[in-house]
């Protein structure tokens, strides 16, 4: 395929060396550009390189990151050796590639070289060296297939070159045997707030208030959200299978808590998810409350923590969804926990964002 010139290089290039997305997902069009020129005349103009388009193209867009990884895969530190490159060239068609989605924003999206040979065991290992998530947390899924560790080589699942796996992070299942627990969502004081001396009271420093942050539930069904539970509607309406606390602040540790109570026995049979999410109050950035965070125990054993996750926050938007849980299909009353980390936007006054978002999630990541 020919790089056009300009801005491209004018150079015959593999298939494999063109973007597979588009700069932006506003871009309608093809990209006629080879990566290493689309890349290059991004940094240099933070803009979609095809001169009819002119979208503008941050280089820190998940779609950049995408690019890097696929460049960083095919030539590596050897990509301005020009001696190596027809070498490189060459060894490239005897490759596939995978693209990896997640849906955390603290894992970018990564592509994978691999071979015949390569099996979900040399997936796992690549993605534990990137992500550091454990093989036995990694899911991994093409279409409604789970690849399983010891079921032959990546071959053997028919992907095609440039398929797209996604990956899902378990935190925790919970089988029949434990009734009713305790998700505690947690964040850390802004930096606005500081001690007066010799007093452990926090003094405002800022129009930040350390409680405007709040947890939601959101039970669905499928893709419909049939209930959100919240600091103004506590309680389900199916009962007393899921119970939004009180803000809890624990000012010696800098932290407020909002705890929400499942009964996971009593949640309606036609209930197939629950998300859980924090928001930031009024229109102020959920980035501003350090470290969110989860907790999840028995209520009989709150000392006893069953897993737990930190969710970087640094983005702009007003809300992060934290976690969300499936029902097993192995047995009744089953469920499994799974780390999200997704940033949204939005918050008690209006969850539009959040809807759309977990929907997104629904249809991509929930099998």
């Amino acid at each position: 395929m020919l790089c056009e010139s300009p801005p491209g290089c004018g150079l015959e290039k593999l298939s494999e060396e063109f973007p597979p997305i588009n700069p932006s997902p506003q871009c309608s069009h093809y990209i006629p550009y080879c990566l290493k020129c689309t890349v290059a005349f991004i940094e240099k103009n933070e803009r979609c390189p095809y001169d009819e388009c002119r979208e503008s193209v941050s280089k820190t867009s998940k779609e950049m990151q995408l690019y890097y990884a696929i460049l960083e895969s095919m030539f590596g530190e050897e990509e301005h050796d020009e001696d190596n490159n027809d070498a490189k060239d060459s060894e490239i068609g005897q490759f596939k590639y995978l693209t990896i989605a997640t849906i955390s924003r603290e894992h970018a999206d990564v592509v994978i070289k691999y071979n015949e040979s390569f099996t979900v065991i040399n997936l796992k290992d690549k993605l534990y060296s990137k992500f550091g998530e454990e093989h036995a947390r990694q899911k991994l899924y093409y279409g409604e297939t789970e690849l399983e560790e010891g079921n032959g080589n990546l071959v053997d699942y028919e992907i095609p070159n440039h398929a797209t796996i996604y990956l899902i992070v378990q935190l925790y299942g919970v089988t029949g045997a434990i009734h009713a627990a305790v998700f505690d969502l947690s964040w850390e004081y802004p930096k606005g707030f500081l001690r007066r001396q010799g007093i452990n009271i926090p003094v405002l420093t800022n129009r930040i208030d350390r409680k405007h942050v709040d947890a939601s539930c959101f039970l669905l069904s499928g893709e419909f959200i049939e209930e959100i539970i919240d600091h103004k509607h506590t309680k389900s309406k199916f009962g007393r299978c899921v119970v939004h606390s009180k803000s809890m602040l624990t000012d010696d540790q800098r932290k407020g808590h909002q705890n929400i109570d499942v009964r996971f026995q009593d949640i309606p049979e036609n209930i197939t998810s629950v998300f859980f999410a924090l928001s930031a109050r009024d229109k102020s950035s959920i980035s501003k409350f350090p470290n969110p965070s989860l907790q999840f125990y028995e209520q009989i054993r709150m000392t006893n923590v069953l897993c737990e996750t930190t969710i970087p926050t640094d983005t702009k938007c007003r809300a992060i969804i934290m976690c969300y849980m499936t029902r097993s299909t192995s047995e009744d009353n089953s469920w499994e926990i799974y780390k999200c980390g997704k940033p949204s936007d939005g918050n008690d006054s209006d969850y539009t964002k959040l809807r759309e978002d977990i929907k997104d999630i629904i249809r991509q990541f929930t099998k």
